[in-house]
């Protein structure tokens, strides 16, 4: 699935975050300890060409999972490409 596919996708953070890495992108998640300020701002970004290009998916929570914050189920309802 490429990065322009995953609007309207229905999947979990946990899952967004496995296949951005597959496809060579470094995940913001990576240097946030806890998700709570990535679901307060609704959007989590993706850099590629060593941080040259980022790309934020804007999201909506479905199911929120408290106990466990990567399996909350999230749509994609949008992306934007940043170029530096």
């Amino acid at each position: 699935m490429k990065k322009q596919n995953l609007v309207g996708a229905e999947l979990t953070f946990k899952e967004l975050d496995d296949l951005m890495v597959r496809q060579g992108y470094e995940s913001e998640l990576q240097y946030v300890s806890d998700l709570s300020r990535v679901i307060e701002k609704k959007y989590i970004g993706y850099t590629f060409d060593m941080g040259l290009t980022i790309d934020v998916l804007k999201f909506k929570i479905i199911s929120e999972n408290e106990k466990d914050p990567e399996n909350t189920i999230i749509r994609i309802m949008g992306s934007e490409r940043l170029n530096c």
